[in-house]
C-alpha cells in the first residue's frame, strides 16, 4: 500500500474511524483462550497429593494462565485502529502511523446496507476497501446510525437522511480515481473496467452478453438507474439490461462519476428481468 510521510493533521478532520481486524491473528488467539478453558476443569478440582511441586495441577495452571493470557493477547492485536480523515486514511499502527492519500489509490469499493430485524432498523453496515497502485488492499467493515427523514423514530422508519460526511468520503475518494481515468481515456481513448465494460468519451463497450464487443453510444442508452443494491443500463428499445453491475464492485463510484462526466444519467426503475439478466 502506497503511503506518504505527510503528518495525518493534513489529512483533515475525522470522518470516520474503524478496525483493520486480522482474521488468522483473532482465529488463533480465540483458539488459545478456548484450549486454555478446557482445562479450568482439573485446576477447580485438583487430585490429592502430598507434594505441591508435584502436583499436576501446578502446571496445568501454568499452561492455562499461559495459553489464555496469550489468546488475549492475540485477540487485542489483530485489531489495528484507522481513521478516515477528508483527505486520506491514518492507519494507527504499533511501529508508527500508515498514511494513505486518497489519491494515491487504484481501486476502492463501498457497500452499505440498512439492517432490519422485524421490520425494525437497527442499523447500517459498511464495507470498504482501499488498494493502492501496488494492489495491497486495505478491508473493513463497521456499523452506524442513520437520522430518519422528518420526527419518525429511526427504529420504525423506512427513509432516511442521507450520511453527509460519509457521501462526501465516498465521492471524494471515488473522484481521484475518475480523475485518472479521465487522463487515461483522453491518451488512449478509453479505459477498462475490470471485466465489466470499456468506457470511453463516447459510449460503453460492453465484455459481455449480446453486445459483446460492441460500442453502445450513450445517446443509445435508454435507460438507467440502480435497484436493490444493482446498477443497470439498458439500449433503447431493449427490455433487458446489456450491463448490471454491483454497486460493491471495484470501482462503481469512480465508473459512475465518469459515466455522469460523459452523459446525462437519469435514475429509473429497474425492470422485471433484471434478476434474470444478473
Amino acid at each position: 500500500m502506497n503511503t506518504t510521510q505527510t503528518g495525518s493533521h493534513e489529512f483533515g478532520e475525522v470522518v470516520s474511524k474503524h478496525a483493520i481486524v486480522n482474521g488468522l491473528v483473532a482465529l488463533a488467539g480465540i483458539v488459545n483462550v478456548v484450549l486454555g478453558s478446557l482445562f479450568l476443569v482439573p485446576v477447580f478440582n485438583p487430585p490429592k497429593t502430598s507434594a505441591w511441586y508435584t502436583s499436576p495441577v501446578l502446571w496445568i495452571g501454568c499452561a492455562v494462565a499461559w495459553s489464555i493470557g496469550l489468546g488475549v493477547m492475540l485477540i487485542l492485536r489483530s485489531r489495528t485502529p484507522l481513521e478516515l480523515r477528508e483527505r486520506g486514511a491514518v492507519v494507527r499502527r504499533r511501529k508508527g502511523d500508515q498514511l494513505i492519500p486518497y489519491s494515491s489509490l487504484e481501486g476502492f469499493t463501498f457497500r452499505t446496507v440498512r439492517q432490519y430485524l422485524n421490520g425494525i432498523y437497527f442499523g447500517t453496515s459498511l464495507t470498504m476497501s482501499l488498494t493502492g497502485t501496488d494492489r495491497k488492499t486495505i478491508k473493513f467493515s463497521g456499523r452506524y446510525k442513520e437520522k430518519p427523514i422528518g420526527l419518525s423514530f429511526s427504529m420504525l422508519s423506512s427513509k432516511f437522511t442521507p450520511d453527509e460526511k460519509m457521501d462526501r468520503l465516498r465521492s471524494t475518494i471515488a473522484g481521484h480515481i475518475a480523475e485518472r481515468w479521465h487522463s487515461h481515456i483522453e491518451q488512449h481513448g478509453a479505459v477498462d473496467w475490470a471485466k465489466f465494460c470499456a468506457i470511453s468519451s463516447d459510449g460503453v463497450t460492453a465484455r459481455s452478453g449480446t453486445y459483446r464487443g460492441m460500442l453502445i453510444r450513450f445517446e443509445e442508452i435508454g435507460g438507467v438507474g440502480i435497484d436493490q443494491g444493482l446498477f443497470f443500463m439498458q439500449k433503447v428499445g431493449d427490455k433487458k439490461p446489456f450491463l448490471t453491475v454491483e454497486t460493491g464492485a471495484e470501482n462503481f463510484w469512480a465508473a459512475l462519476a465518469v459515466l455522469e462526466d460523459f452523459a446525462t444519467v437519469s435514475e429509473g426503475e429497474a425492470p422485471a428481468e433484471l434478476a434474470a439478466a444478473a
